[in-house]
């Protein structure tokens, strides 16, 4: 029973679940609980409803700003809290919302970067004696996500047919906080076919892998996942971030991410005459009409 005593956290959990909000698809709805239990149950879970004011937005919104989330992510999180604390306020579990502020356009509006072909160069140069050039170079060159390329298994390669099977993602910032999860939207799951230059892109790092194996702190996990550590742990996003630092130390070019590899090459793909259905395949999308979306406003 939701009363104005509980919980941000409890409410948010009540607002998202399926005899409140009936409309929401199982995939919003498994994404929403994932936002609301990792990004804003930290943060402002227990404040009681009688108690929520403007200062507890303020705080999340700088939770998420240190947090090391894009700015894009950190929009996604603060609309999900948004309209469960209108949903609160017009269901008078609280007496005013306090979240107009956090409509912001700006975030809305944001563009992903798109490299040119000298920065591309730029990039992999700065990152070729990095533990993980590999993993960068297998996003830029096949366009999965980076929790895909993380979840990757040995297994999953077919190299004698040239062909990788995407069936799972990898969540997770820390490594006590990652775990593989199979991909259940059947449209997302997909099979990409190598070309020589991932296929040498993926034996080179299972020579490396290989050699990770040998050594005396090597750490089995059972995953068999393709992308990992020196001692055989997943890699995690806190890696991504320390990335981030070093291509703008060397190269100048600021926020690198893998979102703008994944980008570059969907608008190169589009430049040399690749149709909507072949982006959407590249990048992994359910609907064209999210390829609509975002060609403007990202690519």
């Amino acid at each position: 029973m939701i009363t104005i005593i509980s919980t941000v956290h409890e409410y948010m959990l009540y607002w998202n679940s399926p005899e409140c909000s009936p409309l929401f698809s199982d995939r919003m709805r498994e994404d929403q609980e994932r936002y609301i239990t990792r990004y804003i149950a930290p943060c402002i879970g227990n404040v009681h409803l009688n108690e929520f004011d403007s200062s507890h937005v303020r705080m999340l919104s700088m939770h998420l700003s240190e947090s090391g989330l894009s700015e894009a992510m950190q929009f996604i999180v603060l609309r999900v809290f948004r309209q469960a604390m209108m949903h609160a306020h017009r269901h008078y579990r609280i007496n005013k919302s306090f979240c107009d502020s956090l409509y912001l356009p700006v975030i809305m509006d944001i563009k992903v970067r798109i490299y040119t072909p000298e920065q591309v160069v730029a990039i992999f140069d700065a990152l070729k004696c990095e533990l993980m050039c590999n993993y960068y170079k297998l996003i830029f060159y096949t366009d999965i996500q980076s929790m895909e390329a993380r979840a990757l298994r040995v297994s999953d390669i077919d190299l004698p047919n040239d062909v990788m099977h995407i069936r799972q993602r990898i969540y997770g910032k820390t490594l006590n906080a990652s775990y593989v999860k199979k991909i259940e939207n059947p449209q997302q799951k997909r099979d990409i076919y190598l070309t020589p230059q991932v296929k040498a892109i993926i034996e080179d790092e299972l020579i490396r892998r290989h050699r990770k194996e040998k050594s005396s702190i090597w750490n089995d996990t059972g995953q068999d996942l393709l992308f990992v550590y020196y001692n055989g742990n997943p890699v995690t996003d806190t890696y991504n971030r320390q990335t981030r630092i070093l291509v703008e130390a060397i190269t100048g070019i600021p926020d690198f991410c893998t979102l703008a590899l994944r980008y570059t090459a969907a608008d190169a793909a589009l430049k040399a005459g690749a149709s909507e259905k072949v982006i959407q395949d590249m990048l992994g999308f359910t609907s064209l009409r999210y390829i609509e979306r975002v060609k403007d406003k990202f690519i």
